[in-house]
């Protein structure tokens, strides 16, 4: 097994270890990732997800996506202007559907910069 490389302790990653069976809700979260990736046209690995997936829905809160949108916003902007366009034309982000958004800022969790303002996700 562990054929994970990088990411192995990334803050974000909290939100499944705090999950009963944190490994199949991480991979019902790529599976999810897989689909999407495939519909774009991305190549995407699908052997390293395992076939064991959690059901259900987690919670996360509005302020921790409006975070890792603009996070993502930023990156893009360096990385990719065309994709950073794209981004800046949609209103507002659409949360993978394994989560269930609800009020309530950036988690505890989450880094925090002077280059990332506490978004409220409330409003």
């Amino acid at each position: 097994m562990n054929r994970t490389r990088g990411y192995k302790h990334h803050p974000q990653l909290l939100r499944f270890r705090e999950k009963r069976n944190p490994l199949a809700w991480i991979n019902a979260y790529l599976f999810i990732v897989h689909a999407e990736a495939t519909r774009r046209g991305y190549s995407f690995d699908r052997s390293k997800i395992g076939r064991r997936r959690a059901s259900g829905k987690l919670i996360e809160t509005a302020g921790q996506l409006a975070f890792e949108w603009e996070h993502l916003g930023r990156k893009l902007r360096r990385r990719n202007r065309e994709a950073s366009r794209r981004l800046a034309a949609e209103k507002s982000p659409t949360a993978n559907p394994l989560f269930q958004i609800v009020p309530g800022g950036m988690r505890d969790w989450e880094k925090r910069t002077r280059e990332s303002p506490l978004p409220t996700g409330e409003g």
